[in-house]
């Protein structure tokens, strides 16, 4: 397979591939970062690339609540905080008076990954024709 050819290739081609895989990587960051929610842009900012073989990445999310802007979630009823044996109530602007307790609508599910990975598919043809032109020259030599 792929790992048998990268081994017969020269430390230096070998090296060349790296690079140009790291590229494609970094594309596909760039587009899952450009698709991702920034609200606050926390969310954003815990996105990594981490090495997790010889010659693979993944991009990571490091940030509690990102599956659940993936993949929505309803919170059926939000409470104020409790302190100390008192029970406050919340207010906000546009209310006629404070409230105990609310209802909270649905949180849709923001699938970004799944919009990011399709860009990425788009443009994938030709960055892996590219990299066969620089396998089939490392081949040659």
């Amino acid at each position: 397979g792929f790992d048998k050819v990268i081994q017969r290739m020269s430390k230096s081609r070998q090296g060349l591939i790296h690079i140009n895989l790291l590229k494609i990587v970094s594309d596909c960051f760039e587009i899952v970062k450009d698709e991702a929610p920034k609200k606050s842009g926390k969310l954003v900012e815990s996105l990594g690339v981490q090495e997790s073989g010889a010659m693979s990445w993944d991009i990571t999310e490091n940030i509690k609540y990102g599956p659940w802007v993936r993949r929505g979630i309803t919170i059926p009823e939000i409470y104020p905080p409790y302190k100390h044996g008192t029970k406050k109530a919340m207010f906000w602007k546009g209310l006629t008076h404070p409230v105990f307790r609310t209802r909270k609508h649905d949180n849709k599910p923001n699938p970004y990954d799944l919009r990011a990975s399709k860009r990425f598919e788009q443009t994938l043809p030709r960055k892996i024709e590219d990299l066969g032109v620089i396998i089939r020259m490392s081949m040659e030599e």
